[in-house]
């Protein structure tokens, strides 16, 4: 790698109120990707600004040892060119007109536009990305995901000299962020070299080159990707303000140590075999354990659902009653910021659900995954403890957070990999799963034997329960190896709806793992074809309710029609039939859970109840 060819010297910003930056200098190589990160606050979003004239600055930028002129038109003449957080993009025109603007092609001869060039050009550049779009398309009908992609498309292929990126990966599925990366690494062997700007301190060390700290708008210490994950600590160090060049940051206090401790240990979990659940228990008491805290509580988010995925409790006293309720957790989470509530405040107790009479205050922590929140971290304190902090314990409070973010989003980066990785595993299973239900159903024909089109049916059904679960964890944008129950149970009733039933469902997001997704579908399956096929013979029309929730960690699933009914005397174990012998072998056997078919004391038909443990 060549020496440094852009450089960045005594960047001031004075005119800011917040966020200054404060003599900031930064050097550049050839082919490199140098990562500037730091805490919110710090001056990321005034340092893209400064660099590309947006905001009054003072300072001076070197191209190749020539001074250049502070100007986003001057610079992007000049080879640098700009992927900023939010969408730069013109969102009434089209794709194609996105593309092309400021530098359409134009006709040799008469000083027109070139449309088909433009086409071509466009189609070059949607190709670059691999993005499935029609290039007629306007870019407001677009995704924010799309939205980047194509920004990132349109500066790469054009191939600058410098790109300058701030939070390149915000608002990027698994999948485009992997894409993402690829494209960088392509991009750094034709030699181009980025400026990196993030918050997210894990990406860094993916990426980059080399990473430089920047802390009240200057550059506090530069470091190797190499030295940088062989002393992750000094990483953090350097974000949280801690840094003395004599004596290596030996001067750090207490409760600075003390996190710190909880952040790398909670990083030694993330790089061993321990499970996501492991690590935000481990958070959680560590949490506990240097706030004092008398419990904490982290709670998953989906952020698509807006449900709560799964909870992880640590307490230090049993008994401690402090639930939230669901729409003003949601409600204090929307601002993004750190909440906190004692007694004193008029509105205190209307936030519990269950508060016992000991709690006295709260703190409120979102956990933001690429600007988005997808957990919450939860501290109470009792009547002993009552806890005021300040913007110094908030800059723990928040690493915190970015970590339990750090820890779920690469479970997540981890899911898509393991998923690849263990789908012939999975397919196998699977495949040995059909055989089987298929070499029952043989074994049933012999003793009763059957319609040749209802047991091929009967077997179709089945094999496309199963394939449904597949489906829906290949399209989880979050590489995610959990799937929710709504969406396995709508696709079933999709492929077994009956023009003569009415359907009525209420089904709350309950999502669960792929483990038990496969053998769900199957009972879900099952017990819907048994209804239709059974209990409306003779009827025009019926109706089936479905009903799912959750409550007391268990998962309850109730299925009620309008038909026939059962015998009286009826027994599931004791029935002649595949399908009923699968769902009780499944929820008995397997789940170790319960279920009951009994007849509708209210009305006809039959009331088929079953409770999964979690």
């Amino acid at each position: 790698m060549s020496e440094s060819f852009f450089e960045i010297i005594n960047l001031n910003t004075p005119k800011q109120k917040n966020s200054k930056l404060n003599n900031f200098n930064l050097e550049l190589k050839r082919g490199e990707v140098h990562a500037v990160i730091g805490l919110e606050g710090s001056g990321k979003k005034n340092l893209t600004k400064a660099l590309a004239g947006l905001i009054d600055v003072k300072g001076t930028l070197y191209l190749n040892s020539k001074m250049l002129e502070n100007k986003i038109s001057f610079l992007r003449d000049n080879g640098i060119d700009f992927l900023f957080n939010s969408s730069s993009l013109v969102e009434q025109l089209t794709i194609e007109d996105n593309i092309c603007l400021n530098n359409y092609p134009k006709l040799k001869i008469l000083p027109f536009i070139n449309k088909i060039k433009a086409r071509r050009k466009a189609e070059k550049i949607i190709s670059f990305m691999d993005l499935d779009l029609k290039l007629k398309k306007t870019v407001s009908n677009l995704s924010k995901d799309e939205k980047k992609q194509l920004s990132l498309a349109k500066i790469l292929y054009n191939k600058p000299k410098v790109v300058i990126m701030h939070e390149p990966t915000d608002g990027l599925s698994v999948e485009s962020i992997k894409k993402f990366y690829d494209k960088i690494y392509e991009y750094k062997s034709t030699g181009g070299s980025i400026i990196y700007i993030t918050k997210q301190w894990k990406d860094a060390l993916k990426i980059a080159d080399r990473i430089s700290v920047i802390y009240m708008g200057s550059i506090i210490g530069t470091i190797s990707k190499s030295e940088a994950n062989l002393n992750q600590n000094k990483i953090l160090n350097l974000m949280l303000g801690n840094y003395d060049n004599e004596k290596d940051n030996s001067f750090l206090e207490d409760e600075t140590q003390k996190i710190l401790n909880t952040v790398f240990k909670a990083t030694e979990f993330l790089t061993s075999n321990y499970e996501l659940k492991d690590v935000l228990k481990l958070l959680a008491e560590y949490s506990s354990d240097f706030t004092k805290a008398d419990n904490c509580i982290i709670k998953l988010i989906d952020e698509n659902t807006k449900t709560f995925i799964d909870t992880f409790k640590y307490e230090k006293e049993s008994g401690l009653e402090s639930e939230i309720k669901k729409e003003k957790l949601f409600a204090i989470t929307k601002d993004e910021k750190i909440f906190f509530s004692t007694i004193d405040d008029s509105e205190f107790n209307d936030i519990f659900v269950k508060k016992s009479r000991d709690v006295k205050s709260v703190i409120i922590i979102p956990v933001l995954i690429r600007s988005q929140v997808s957990g919450v971290i939860q501290l109470s304190f009792s009547y002993k403890k009552s806890y005021n902090y300040s913007k110094k314990e908030s800059i723990y409070l928040n690493t915190l957070a970015k970590q339990a973010a750090i820890a779920i989003e690469d479970t997540r980066l981890m899911g898509r990999s393991t998923l690849l990785q263990e789908s012939h595993h999975r397919i196998k299973n699977n495949l040995q799963y059909i055989i089987s239900l298929i070499s029952l159903q043989k074994d049933f024909i012999n003793k009763n034997p059957k319609n040749t089109d209802e047991i091929l049916t009967n077997i179709i059904c089945r094999i496309k329960s199963i394939a449904a679960v597949h489906d829906l964890l290949s399209k989880d944008s979050l590489g995610r190896s959990i799937i929710n129950l709504h969406d396995i149970f709508d696709v079933i009733i999709k492929f077994l709806n009956s023009s003569k039933i009415e359907f009525k469902v209420k089904i709350d997001d309950i999502f669960i793992s792929y483990a038990k997704a496969s053998a769900i579908a199957l009972v879900f399956n099952e017990i819907l074809s048994n209804c239709i096929e059974h209990a409306f013979q003779n009827k025009d029309t019926g109706i089936i309710e479905i009903s799912s929730y959750k409550k007391n960690n268990e998962i309850k699933l109730i299925v009620k029609d309008n038909g026939k009914g059962i015998e009286k005397d009826f027994k599931i174990e004791e029935q002649d039939s595949l399908g009923l012998s699968i769902v009780y072998s499944i929820i008995k056997q397997q789940f170790k859970g319960e279920i009951s078919l009994k007849r509708n004391i209210k009305g006809p038909g039959t009331i088929v109840e079953i409770t999964i443990p979690e």
